[in-house]
């Protein structure tokens, strides 16, 4: 019974007045763009730059930071799940250096070639960026169109 009343007092105390201050002010356009931003560099692989570019991106486009910080943060998971597949891609289609070695060889690596070895991680670290940035437009695109019809057609109320 109690577990009830807390819930509802979240909800109606806490839950539902950030939600509407979070909206304030708020068109369709801005959500969907807020929303897309979010989702798609919050996969970038490329590990601790997204919530940077999104503050800037935020900033120059006037955009709700609170929204599309939580969408970033809501695709970490997603962000970690396609890291390395992003890295063979690019290692597959632009013939990147082969990194498929054990953790011991891989500190042995570290300790005796250590230049050539973060030289070779930068090197599918970039490769993967760039995977990440062809597959990206069209999706982001997807977004946008899909997040902006279902805003628009649902007509939420956004003051």
């Amino acid at each position: 019974m109690k577990l009830s009343k807390v819930k509802r007092y979240i909800k109606l105390r806490l839950l539902f007045p950030f939600i509407k201050y979070v909206r304030k002010g708020i068109c369709p356009k801005e959500l969907a763009l807020t929303i897309t931003l979010g989702l798609t560099l919050g996969v970038i692989p490329f590990m601790g730059v997204n919530t940077l570019i999104l503050i800037v991106l935020a900033i120059i486009f006037r955009l709700n930071h609170v929204i599309v910080q939580l969408v970033n943060y809501s695709v970490f998971p997603l962000q970690l799940i396609l890291y390395l597949p992003f890295l063979k891609l690019g290692q597959l289609v632009f013939n990147g250096p082969k990194l498929e070695i054990t953790s011991k060889e891989f500190i042995f690596s570290l300790r005796h070639e250590w230049l050539n070895t973060i030289i070779d991680i930068w090197k599918l670290n970039l490769l993967g960026l760039l995977i990440w940035f062809i597959c990206i437009i069209p999706l982001g695109i997807i977004i946008y169109k899909t997040s902006y019809f279902i805003l628009k057609k649902y007509k939420v109320n956004y003051d």
